[in-house]
């Protein structure tokens, strides 16, 4: 059996009962093997979002912020 199917299968598992609409994560855009794999399993890209990061010295200053 491979490693993918059987994590997959461990995170889905716990969402059969309780009704879990959804499984999200996020995939490199230039990644296209992972890309065809994911879309192969059904999942489609989230077009409408966009990821934001705060890293570095701009992570600090957002935190002195707060």
């Amino acid at each position: 059996m491979r490693l993918v199917p059987v994590r997959l299968r461990g995170a889905c598992s716990p969402m059969e009962p309780g009704g879990c609409g959804r499984l999200e994560w996020a995939v490199l855009d230039w990644n296209e093997p992972a890309i065809t794999f994911y879309r192969n399993l059904g999942a489609r890209p989230l077009e409408e979002w966009t990821v934001f990061r705060v890293a570095g010295p701009a992570l600090h200053a957002l935190a002195d912020r707060f």
